[in-house]
Parts: structure tokens; sequence; C-alpha cells
């Protein structure tokens, strides 16, 4: 049972599913040139480097979409030239948890800074962070690596670590002995306890475990986990207080938040934490090959936050912190998502969520005699589909009434318990190094899912090469036309990639290389496409991309993410979606690259037929959802390419200018609106007079005009 303190009020942090990395849409360099991965500290008028690492640029595909509320950086010369330039997500955003006895609430913030990577040409220029709205965060000069790392250190000598005097001993070994590449790997770090304090974190590490060993879905796999303990010093005990005017020299400046821009009971490092600290943070990580950090905050105080670029957590030392460790370790770990509802957030999703009541991925535990959707009052035991997860009370499903990804005072339901069982298995399993080969007629590109030592960088391979490869916890991500880019199981430790839109591994004539395994895709991923027409039929030759048009879009409504796209099929036959991709490019975004892939499409989209893609929020019918970003409310454009990339249809809307623009742009739509085509099938390429405003959306029927 969760034991609230402080009235009943503690916090939680979010879950860690990986490194933000920087520069994953460039402009301006070529594969092949001498380049820069820049380790670098992001605050408000300030940009530090910690560390720069010789590389090779590649011409690899965006790994991760981005958002809204992205950072664009620049490299310029000493003459104000534009070198490159690339997007990256904000490091600085870290999710806040509240919980009471038993609900949960959450909220993203902007903390004072953060860590990303970026990949640069090494060349001499000046780096620039810009934030969305065009205001300078901080630049950088950049002096060529020529070949040599270079580690750094500045700021203005806060929280510094001496390892001569701070760092006592090694880490230390408290759960586990066998290899990290097998296991779930956890390292606590203490904050704010002095020398003859660090006994009591001792203890605090102690109880934590023991509280998450006592959890269903941990204890039966606890010989699965590796947990260490580093002791580190700080000079002052417990944390700073910008409220209360007390700052404390400790290890990583932790402080409480200021209670405006940030909740009081956010704990993270402050705006001072500079780029020893965040050196020193990584070094620990890398140490033991941790999934998660986990810094105890020595104060009486409950409170807590993460920063998943850094795939740091931040808890105190409070009674609840063994609970909460165990619900943040479903994020981080097995990739639940939080199952509560809470108005006014984008929606979230996970394997424990669905939003098609035809799809349920727990369909197998559903009984036939179980009502879908399941009323609240069928029975805390009942698995079937009731509504309301992912921050949203309508338009999702989770599989049961009460969870620990819900509340604190359940354990894990049903589905998650198996999900957690899948992940340990899996990691236990994980195939650490094989050797890939492309069996398509086309060049395809292959990575570890993941960053650092052990992990391969993006390898191209063209038809018929092969390449060794090492995977740090046995996943790949993989980037053909038919499948975009989506993360798997790596299968065995030699196989192949075919040409496929769904399983990758598996050769069309059910032959191979005689180390074929079963394949788990991830969750994530956004490849499921239909036409929605049971009977579609097979597509007709005759019938192509060609025939197909963008035929409504709605930016936002209840939600940011109520939204959607509709493509027609405009043809007497059938339309084979395989390899078709949704993308959508930001206002002035001309680069190259799209700004995202929203979906990759697969099946067939039958004749005068409909084909809705929406974004989490969307309460409709949708045979694509959610999408993989969001779209701008304002300004932005979406298109639809072919299996080879080339473009087929698209729509801008508001003051944009990009490449998807045909003509002149559509108005923007209000809120619950939509930009519909004019005319059925018609299609001038000109948007501002194929498409009007609509106050009244049909997605997946005839446009209202």
């Amino acid at each position: 049972m969760v034991r609230p303190r402080n009235g009943g009020l503690g916090v939680i942090f979010v879950a860690l599913l990986g490194a933000t990395v920087g520069g994953c849409v460039t402009e301006g360099a070529e594969r092949g040139d001498r380049g820069a991965l820049l380790e670098v500290v992001v605050a408000d008028g300030r940009v530090e480097l910690v560390r720069g690492t010789p590389i090779e640029l590649l011409d690899h595909p965006a790994e991760h979409d981005v958002a809204d509320t992205d950072l664009r950086w620049e490299l310029r010369s000493e003459e104000g030239a534009l070198l490159a330039a690339g997007r990256t997500r904000d490091p600085r955003l870290v999710r806040f948890e509240s919980f009471g006895e038993a609900d949960l609430g959450s909220e993203v913030v902007r903390a004072g800074a953060g860590v990303i990577d970026i990949e640069i040409p090494d060349v001499r220029g000046t780096l620039r962070l810009v934030a969305e709205g065009g205001a300078l965060l901080g630049e950088l000069t950049h002096t060529p690596l020529d070949g040599r790392e270079v580690v750094l250190g500045g700021g203005d000598g806060k929280a510094d670590i001496d390892f001569d005097t701070d760092v006592i001993g090694r880490p230390v070994q408290v759960v586990g002995s066998g290899e990290s590449s097998q296991r779930f790997n956890l390292l606590f770090l203490p904050e704010g306890y002095r020398r003859e304090e660090l006994g009591r974190f001792h203890d605090d590490v102690a109880v934590a475990l023991a509280d998450l060993r006592a959890t269903a879905g941990y204890g039966e796999h606890w010989d699965q986990l590796n947990a260490y303990y580093q002791d580190i010093q700080s000079a002052e005990s417990g944390l700073s207080d910008p409220r209360a005017g007390v700052v404390k020299d400790t290890a990583f400046n932790v402080t409480f938040g200021d209670g405006t821009a940030v909740p009081r009971r956010c704990l993270m490092p402050s705006s001072a934490w500079n780029t020893v600290s965040v050196a020193n943070v990584r070094r620990f990580k890398d140490e033991v090959k941790a999934d998660v950090v986990i810094v105890i905050a020595n104060s009486a105080e409950t409170g807590g936050c993460a920063r998943p670029s850094d795939k740091l957590v931040v808890q105190a030392n409070d009674d609840d912190q063994g609970r909460t460790l165990a619900h943040e370790l479903g994020h981080a770990l097995f990739g639940l998502a939080d199952e509560y509802t809470e108005a006014g957030r984008r929606c979230g999703y996970g394997p424990n969520l669905t939003y098609d009541l035809q799809a349920i991925p727990w369909r197998d535990l559903v009984s036939e005699s179980t009502q879908i959707p399941t009323p609240d009052d069928a029975g805390a035991e009942l698995v079937g589909a009731f509504v309301g997860g992912g921050y949203c009370a309508s338009g999702v499903w989770r599989p049961q009434q009460h969870c620990l990804m819900r509340s604190l005072d359940r354990d894990f339901c049903q589905v998650c318990l198996r999900l957690v069982e899948e992940a340990f298995r899996d990691r236990a399993e994980a195939i650490t190094a094989a050797n890939v080969t492309n069996r398509m007629n086309e060049d395809i590109w292959l990575k570890c899912d993941g960053w650092g030592e052990g992990c391969s960088n993006w390898t191209k391979l063209a038809p018929g090469a092969s390449a060794d490869m090492a995977f740090r916890d046995g996943r790949i991500l993989v980037t053909t036309s038919l499948i975009g880019t989506k993360v798997f199981r790596v299968p065995a430790a030699r196989f192949s990639v075919y040409p496929s839109a769904t399983d990758p591994f598996t050769p069309p004539d059910g032959g191979g290389d005689g180390d074929d395994a079963s394949v788990d895709a991830n969750a994530g991923t956004f490849t499921d496409a239909s036409s929605g027409e049971p009977d579609g039929g097979v597509p007709d030759s005759s019938c192509t991309f060609a025939d197909l048009v963008v035929n409504e879009v709605q930016t936002g409504g209840t939600a940011g993410t109520d939204e959607f796209i509709e493509l027609r099929n405009a043809c007497a036959g059938p339309v084979d979606l395989t390899g078709a991709r949704l993308v959508y490019r930001a206002a002035s975004a001309n680069g190259a690259s799209d700004t995202a892939i929203l979906a990759t499409l697969s099946g067939s989209l039958a004749a005068d037929g409909y084909l809705v893609a929406a974004g989490s929020g969307f309460a409709g019918i949708a045979q694509v959802r959610p999408l993989a970003s969001g779209l701008s409310a304002n300004a932005g454009a979406v298109g639809l390419r072919d299996s080879a990339g080339a473009l087929i249809d698209s729509v801008g809307w508001g003051v944009t200018s990009n490449s998807l623009v045909e003509g002149a742009a559509a108005t923007a739509p209000p809120a619950h609106g939509s930009i519909a085509r004019t005319t059925a099938m018609v299609d001038t390429d000109n948007n501002a007079a194929d498409f009007t405003v609509t106050a009244s959306p049909t997605p997946g029927a005839a446009n209202g005009m």
C-alpha cells in the first residue's frame, strides 16, 4: 500500500525511453564528411560543450520525429554563412507526475537546463541553438577535432565533483551479478548527503529495492535485475530551495522547483547545472551500462521529476519511493503508458492502451462474453476495454479497471504484467551481435536501438551486402521504403532483411537463412494501415498511387492530437498502398528531408474509398493511428509519397512556404474545423483554390461542400 506523506501529496517521475539525439534532420552535410558528435548542455542564454567525438557523417534517415516544441541548431561560418542545420527535441522538458493516495496526475514543464547530442560537420564555425519562436538560446565556437576526442568542463564551478575526494570507491552492486546486456541495470546516486550521511543513503536504496521486489512483476524476475549504488559526498546536506532563498553546495545541484515555471516538488538540477556535472552523470551511467539512473535526493519533503533526454530520474527519500519506482520503471524498462486521465493533455500511447476496439492487442485475454467497450462496473478483475487512459477520457481504452499504471495502490493489471514478463524474457534472450544481409533490391539502413559502446551506428547496406553489427539490448532499427523506420527484436545471430511491409525478417517463400526467429515489432511504430473495406479485393494494376488525393485535414479539436488526414481513391478499383507514406513539413521546412514521417501504409484502399489517419486524440473511426508526430494548427503541410518517395499529392495551410505546398496554401482551419477539398477529386495543384475551411469535418465520408 502507498503510505502518503504531507497530506497525501507526493510526486513521481516519468518514463525514460531513450536519449535525445540532435541533428536527426540535417541539412548541408554530405555522407563521408568528417563529423563531430557534440555533447552539449542547453540552458537559457547558455550553450556549453561537454564532449566532442570524431565521427563520419552518414546520410542516415531521421531517427526521431520532430514536434512543435523542438529546437533548431545552426552551424555558421565566421562570415555568417549557413554550413549545416537540423532539429532536435528540447532536452529541458521534464515530466512531473503528482499523486494523492491513489489518483495520479501529470504535466510537462521546462527545466533550467538539459543535454543533447548533435552531429555536425567537423569544420570551424559557430553552433547556435534557436527556440521554436526564433529566440537564440546560446551559441559556442566549434574548433575542428581533427580526429581527437575532446572533453571540456566549464560553467560557474558550482556542483563540480572532485573524483579524488567526493567520489568514494567504485560502484557497489547490491542486486544481481549477471551480464549487463541480458539484465536491466539500475544505478542509484546520492544527492545532498554529506559523507557521514552516506550510510543513510545505503538504507534508502535498500528500502526502495525491497519495496520494488515486493511488487508483482519484479520479485519473480529479481535475478534478471542488476542494481548498483555509487557513493558521492556533497559538501552540504539537503537541497537548494529557491522559494526559501536556500542555496546548497551539493554534488548535482538539485533544487526544488520555483513554484512558478516549475512545480515546487519537481526536483531537478538547476540552470546552473554545468558541463562538469553533466559529464559526471553520464560517466557514472556508462561505467555500469545503466538503463536508468536514479538520483536519491536527501529531502524530508516528497518530490521528484525526470529528464528523458539524460535517462535521469530524481526522487526524494520518502516513504513512497519503492512504490513510485515500480510505477516509473513500468515506463522506463517496459514501455508502459500511463492509464489515468488528465484534462488538457495530449493523449499518450503504449502497448497497454488501444485506440481501435477492432484491434485490441490483448484480445486473447478477453472472454467472449465480455462487453466491448466494457462498462466501469463490470468488475475489477475482468479484462476488457475500459474507456479512458493515456491522459484522455475518451477515444482510448485500457485493459482493466485498475492498474499500477493508473493508481499507486494497485498492482499491475494482467496485460501489463504479461508485458513486463515479456520484456524480462526478451532481455534475457537478447542477441547482442549479428550478421545482417540485405535481400531487397534497394539500399536499406540499420542501427542498434540506442547509442554508445556496444551499439552499432547507422549502417547502410546495398542490395546483397552483409555487415556484422552490435546490439546492446537486442533491438534493431530497420529503415526500408516499405516499412519506414521501425524497431524490432534482433531475431537471430544471422538473419536477412526481405521486402515486406510487416515482417522484414521472413522471406516471401518461407525459406531463409536457417536462423529465422520470431519477430516482436515495437508497439510504438506506425505501419498499420488498411482500407477499412473488408471486400476491397485485389488491387487492379490499372489503379495506382496517382489515383489518390489528400481529401480533408483537421489540425486540432478537443485536444492538439484530435487531428486527422483523409485520403480518397478516385479509381474504379482498389489501390495497393504498400510502402506509401504520409509526411509532414513544418511551415518553412525546405530541406531535403520531410520534418516527419507520420505513417507508413500497407494494405489497399477500395474503389472510391476513404482512409483516415488520425492522431491519438481523435475520437472517430480511423484505419491508421496514432500519427507519429503532431500537426501545427497555424501553419504546415502534409503530403502523400509513394513507395519510391515521389510526391503524389499534398496540401499546406496558413503562412506556409515549404515544398509540399501546391500553388498557394489553403486557409488554416480553426479548432474542430477542417480544410476539405471543394470539388470531389478535382485537383488543380493550387491548395487555396482546391480546399476550403469547413466547421463540420466529415472524416471517412464525402465532404459536405
